[in-house]
């Protein structure tokens, strides 16, 4: 139910209740409140508190220190003249002294009783003025946890900031003292680029401090681990990684770079697109690869090696019409450097070696495809009749090797005989990709065998995690239904 709001008037303003006043700006707010500060102390005007106040007990409350400094000013301008106007009122009697600003001292007069007590309540406040309860908003708050401390559980010494950039800037230093001084010197490498400075990371982190925002990550459950565990885990893993790549570039650098030479003797000849790979770039491209790979401090990936030497790259610059008579420019550098390139975007870090990105793909392909409860059904099956017709899965594997699910062979010139599997034991699926290998039956199943002897113990332990939870479950759920039936 909405009340009806009145024009406010000093002197009428009930101050035995609670009021909201509303005002805009340049009406008159300190002025207001001035004459307010005058009826409270004087005990004046209608509906008037019930006894007069002192300094100490009237609280007012602003939002900035020279706010609260300009207020105090002009308060204290307010008793200054008010006890110069009822002093002169009061030896002189003449009303006419009440004109312009003193109007509402005027108005003030039918409700004393007695001059020179209102004169002795005006100078007591004025000389005790700076132990008045003006504040601002945060000044208040630290009065009330000092004169609470043992309620509030703050310090006595209880210091309030204006500033806080000096001891954002001393945590900074201290948790990189803490935290980063011991490190590897891989993983300082990665600190030190990415992060840069103390400095720098308060600069990233700006208005950010102290609130609660949310960003998206790929894998959020890094963030609940410690960061020591978390810079071994992840970091260390992508250093190897790229480490792996240095490794392969530099073994091939001699033979790659004699490979683009061949490349820019034929010019306009090459077989690849001019515009990406120029006769006059395409060297000094190979040479900042081969300088990045020898800088074992550089532990980031390089954006050339990326763009201009992994085999699709290569691939996809191939002019049309070469592309027509199968040439093309490769070396089985550029397919295991896309491969490891390919490991680190989609975070497989127990990699030991891979023959090719063609394998990664099928078996990213494969694993994916098993989720289909459809398509694993059919893999899977090692005989189907459909009519009077029943047809048989010549794949071994379902029958040679334990938890096996499918899943295809394949031949190509380029691939040669192809074997893409998928076995599943204790809850735990693995998948293999071979290409060109003549006994790839035996050495599927080897590589099962291997496969899960490594991850057993992992495994394990996740159905023993598993088993302790539901136990731990079931007697919370006892637990409840027990204290029920109590009740």
């Amino acid at each position: 139910m909405s009340q009806k709001s009145t024009a406010l008037n000093a002197i009428s303003l009930p101050l035995n209740q609670v009021n909201l006043i509303e005002a805009s700006a340049g009406t008159g707010k300190t002025y207001t409140i001035g004459s307010i500060y005058l009826r409270l102390l004087l005990q004046a005007g209608e509906n008037c508190f019930s006894r007069p106040l002192n300094v100490e007990e009237i609280l007012v409350v602003t939002f900035t220190e020279m706010a609260t400094e300009d207020l105090k000013r002009k308060i204290r301008e307010r008793l200054t003249a008010a006890i110069s106007v009822f002093s002169e009122y009061y030896e002189t009697k003449d009303k006419a002294i009440f004109t312009g600003e003193h109007q509402f001292l005027a108005e003030l007069l039918p409700y004393l009783e007695d001059i020179p007590t209102a004169l002795r309540r005006l100078k007591l406040a004025e000389q005790n003025l700076d132990l008045a309860s003006i504040y601002t908003i945060h000044g208040f708050c630290r009065r009330m946890l000092m004169q609470h401390a043992f309620n509030s559980g703050v310090h006595f010494n209880l210091k309030l900031l204006k500033d806080q950039s000096d001891l954002l800037k001393q945590f900074a230093n201290e948790f990189w003292r803490e935290h980063f001084y011991d490190l590897p010197f891989h993983l300082a490498a990665f600190i030190s680029k990415e992060l840069k400075s103390p400095e720098d990371v308060l600069n990233d982190l700006g208005s950010n401090i102290g609130n609660d925002f949310s960003i998206q990550l790929d894998k959020p459950e890094l963030l609940e681990l410690p960061l020591k565990e978390f810079l071994q885990k992840d970091i260390t893993k992508n250093v190897e990684i790229i480490e792996k790549i240095k490794d392969t570039w530099l073994e091939s650098a001699v033979e790659i770079r004699n490979l683009f030479d061949e490349e820019v003797v034929k010019k306009d000849e090459s077989c690849l697109n001019g515009r990406t790979y120029s006769s006059k770039t395409i060297l000094s491209f190979v040479d900042e690869v081969t300088s990045w790979a020898k800088n074992r401090a550089d532990i980031t990936l390089n954006e050339t090696l990326v763009k201009k030497f992994t085999q699709s790259a290569l691939d996809n610059a191939v002019k049309a019409d070469f592309k027509k008579k199968g040439v093309r420019i490769t070396h089985p550098a550029f397919e295991e450097i896309e491969a490891l390139i390919e490991c680190k975007k989609r975070h497989i870090h127990n990699v030991v070696t891979i023959a090719s990105f063609g394998q990664l793909s099928l078996a990213a392909l494969a694993a994916a495809a098993m989720d289909d409860p459809t398509f694993r059904r059919l893999c899977s099956s090692r005989r189907v009749t459909i009519g009077q017709r029943t047809m048989e899965n010549h794949n071994r594997l379902l029958r040679q090797v334990e938890g096996c699910v499918g899943l295809k062979t394949g031949y190509t010139k380029a691939a040669g005989r192809t074997l893409v599997s998928c076995a599943e034991r204790n809850g735990c699926r693995l998948v293999v990709v071979t290409l060109r290998d003549g006994d790839d039956w035996a050495d599927h199943a080897a590589l099962y065998e291997y496969g899960f002897r490594l991850t057993a113990p992992r495994m394990a332990a996740q159905r023993v995690l598993e088993r302790l939870c539901r136990t731990a479950a079931a007697i919370w759920n006892g637990a409840i239904q027990q204290e029920g039936r109590d009740a």
